[in-house]
């Protein structure tokens, strides 16, 4: 005798359960899971079939998964159609009970289904319909009906446990693939940043301060060492080949020395020396300038000068015609006297400015990297604490960050290329509010510095279409500018409108201000306002904002006063 012709009851139905629940372990897929399920109605002598719809999480509307047997596929359709469309569906989710039809005689109304919502945790996950055999009258046993019920919700809930273990499965496959990314973007950045620590032409030496041996050293501080192979210098004892009273001091800037070659010469440098402290060290970075040909120009005028002189007391006595003569050839060379210290002082102004540039380069690279380290820390400290989103979140901020890194490197290297502020791929549409307090946040955990941000927008959800990087370059200056200029716990206001296809824009701090003789100035390369003091920065910032909107045909201006604050006008063209 087969199943489907063993004679029902509550005994034999609770068996079908039992065996429903040991075929459907962990690890089974929701094709296996719906085929085991509706096997159950199968094997019962007055089910005709069975049918199951369920709820598509992103369109809202039915779908219709499995049928058995499949023969009657068609059928349901139809059958579940016609209780939509006369809204007997909406009305069995709302009373979450099982219903059976028809209600009354109706010759067009379904015949003998009964049907149960499928509930879980959340709430409804689809419908079971069930066609009963002719005058079968399952629908008015309580007890039966009741068994039936918690059938259907223990099926529903092995769907939901499927469902829920395949996205989990999903999303861990997408977080293995974001820390690859992350990972690799990582490397790629500390690549980029040893090349261009490699290319300066200034030696840079970067000496651990617990015993001053050299930890690293770039070409030009080799070639000026004249040490050729890099393991000879690794771990060699910074003082010799500088005075090793240098390293006692936290920073000096612009301070002329002797550097000392490992061929026993000495050689005049310009030097600059900083600190940098990472969890557990510190270490002085020196940078250095050789300026023997400067010196050895210096003594060669001092030796012109000195025959200058002694000419000129020599031919005092000679006739009128030639002291005049003489008089024109001093003035002619005291001339070319003052060009050459005129160049020597613009070499020596150029030759600060890069040592200045290195140095605060340097600063703004530490600091996204002190974010990715200290969020790769909690990510190891806490690893078995945090849940997915948690974690995701610190994954998230790392793959930011990183982007930060690199958009600071391309901040760097902005200057003289414009054909990233071209590019139609980077075009995209966001909420600029949402974008412009991401940047202030992101700014604001790099500085360590408190601020109160206040955004208005008009109207108050406001999106743009524009090319996002440039936009990021832009707001991350003048934001930075604001945040580093202003005090603990100052408001900066940031005003957006937008009208027909410009974006305008107005950023104000309660900051120091900029000199009226500095405004005109204010956009230059390199450039930096008097009263900056010890504030870091590369002199940068502006100008790449203004070389952005030039190439993009905006508008930028400054209205500033010492002590007051600074107020940012632009107008940016957005995108069809």
């Amino acid at each position: 005798m087969t199943n489907k012709n063993r004679k029902f009851n509550n005994k034999y139905f609770m068996q079908l359960i039992g065996d429903y629940i040991s075929s459907s372990k962990y690890g089974s897929d929701t094709a296996t899971i719906l085929k085991n399920g509706l096997d159950i109605f199968g094997k019962i002598d007055f089910i005709e079939s069975s049918s199951i719809f369920l709820l598509d999480d992103l369109s809202f509307t039915y779908k219709h998964m499995a049928t058995n047997p499949a023969k009657n596929r068609k059928e349901s359709q139809l059958e579940f159609e016609h209780l939509l469309d006369n809204e007997s569906i909406d009305q069995i989710i709302k009373t979450s009970s099982p219903e059976f039809f028809p209600k009354s005689f109706d010759p067009d109304s379904c015949k003998n289904l009964l049907i149960f919502p499928m509930t879980v945790s959340w709430g409804n996950l689809g419908l079971l319909i069930i066609h009963l055999s002719k005058d079968n009258k399952l629908y008015t046993d309580p007890l039966m009906l009741d068994l039936f019920t918690i059938y259907c919700n223990l099926f529903a809930s092995s769907i939901e446990r499927v469902g829920l273990f395949e996205s989990l499965k999903m999303a861990n496959a997408e977080l293995e693939k974001k820390v690859v990314k992350g990972t690799s973007k990582l490397i790629q950045s500390r690549m980029e940043l040893e090349a261009i620590l490699d290319s300066v032409q200034t030696g840079i030496l970067v000496v651990d301060d617990s015993d001053l041996s050299i930890y690293k050293a770039n070409p030009v501080a080799m070639e000026l060492l004249d040490i050729s192979n890099y393991d000879n210098i690794l771990g060699r004892y910074a003082g010799d080949f500088l005075d090793s009273q240098i390293f006692a001091l936290e920073s000096r800037s612009n301070f002329e020395t002797m550097l000392k070659r490992s061929d026993g010469k000495d050689i005049n440098v310009y030097c600059n020396i900083a600190s940098l402290y990472s969890q557990d060290d510190s270490y002085k970075i020196i940078s250095f300038l050789d300026i023997s040909e400067r010196k050895n120009a210096e003594k060669a005028l001092i030796k012109i000068n000195s025959d200058l002189e002694g000419i000129v007391k020599e031919r005092t006595t000679i006739l009128t015609e030639t002291i005049r003569k003489l008089e024109v050839e001093v003035g002619e060379r005291e001339l070319a006297e003052d060009e050459l210290k005129l160049s020597l002082r613009n070499a020596e102004k150029v030759g600060k400015m890069k040592s200045e540039f290195v140095k605060n380069v340097s600063h703004e690279f530490r600091t996204p990297l002190t974010i990715i380290r200290s969020s790769a820390q909690l990510l190891e400290v806490y690893d078995s604490k945090l849940d997915a989103k948690a974690k995701k979140n610190y994954l998230d901020r790392i793959i930011n960050t990183v982007d930060l890194l690199t958009d600071l490197i391309q901040n760097v290297i902005h200057i003289g290329r414009e054909d990233d502020t071209r590019d139609p791929s980077l075009i995209e549409t966001f909420d600029i509010a949402i974008f412009t307090q991401s940047i202030f946040e992101d700014l604001q955990n790099s500085l360590h510095q408190k601020r109160i941000l206040n955004i208005v927008c008009d109207p108050k959800e406001l999106t743009v279409k524009i090319h996002k990087k440039n936009l990021w370059l832009i707001i991350y200056n003048l934001l930075s500018n604001a945040i580093k200029f202003s005090s603990e716990g100052s408001v900066i206001e940031v005003y957006y409108t937008k009208t027909a296809n410009q974006l305008h824009a107005e950023i104000i701090d309660q900051g120091i201000g900029i000199a009226e003789s500095d405004l005109g100035r204010a956009f230059g390369m390199f450039t930096r306002g008097k009263n900056v003091g010890a504030v870091s920065g590369t002199g940068l910032g502006l100008a790449v904002v203004k070389q952005i909107i030039d190439t993009l045909r905006g508008q930028i201006l400054i209205e500033s006063q010492l002590d007051e604050g600074s107020k940012v006008k632009l107008s940016i063209k957005l995108e069809e």
